[in-house]
């Protein structure tokens, strides 16, 4: 089998169709026909991940909402707000939806659930051009409300320096050299 990806885009327009997810595994990965039903396993929605999905589209249509390959360990959705033109000045929300569950900054109360965020984040740069590789990343997790009411206050930019030279990106942990 070939490799599967850490994501899947999630137009809002998809969300109408019952069998969305295997209609954009079969357009976005083409995978094997003796692949597919564990491909499309990998990116199934729960019925409340779905309703998240839709609403949070609904509310707020201009993002790009890519749904997380469960087996990665990159949360369960990536978000990206790509309004700003200048690439290196949007971030990246990476969500795990606990049901229920108070809004957690930072990835806690997920466990190993957002340990492949980077990975998914370099996805989205490398197949859709909309991040930095090197993106700052924002790790939520909460329950539905929590999360929507997170992300309708959150300005997904980052800010532009008026002056003074560029700031460097802190390495990735795996570009550190000794």
């Amino acid at each position: 089998m070939k490799r599967v990806p850490s994501i899947l885009s999630v137009p809002l327009r998809a969300l109408a169709r019952r069998d969305f997810v295997e209609a954009r595994v079969a357009v976005d990965i083409a995978p094997r026909r003796r692949d597919v039903a564990w491909v499309v396993a990998a990116f199934a929605l729960t019925p409340a991940e779905l309703g998240f999905a839709r609403a949070l589209l609904a509310q707020k249509p201009n993002l790009r909402l890519f749904r997380a390959n469960q087996r990665a360990s990159c949360g369960d959705f990536v978000v990206v707000d790509p309004s700003p033109p200048d690439v290196e000045r949007r971030r990246v929300v990476v969500l795990d939806l606990k049901l229920g569950a108070a809004l957690s900054e930072g990835g806690g109360g997920a466990g190993v659930q957002l340990m492949g965020a980077r990975r998914a984040v370099a996805e989205v740069a490398q197949s859709f051009g909309l991040v930095h590789p090197d993106a700052p990343i924002d790790l939520l997790a909460g329950g539905e409300d929590v999360l929507l009411e997170a992300l309708a206050s959150r300005d997904l930019r980052i800010a532009r320096r008026s002056r003074g030279p560029r700031a460097r990106r802190a390495p990735s942990p795996g570009q550190i050299s000794t």
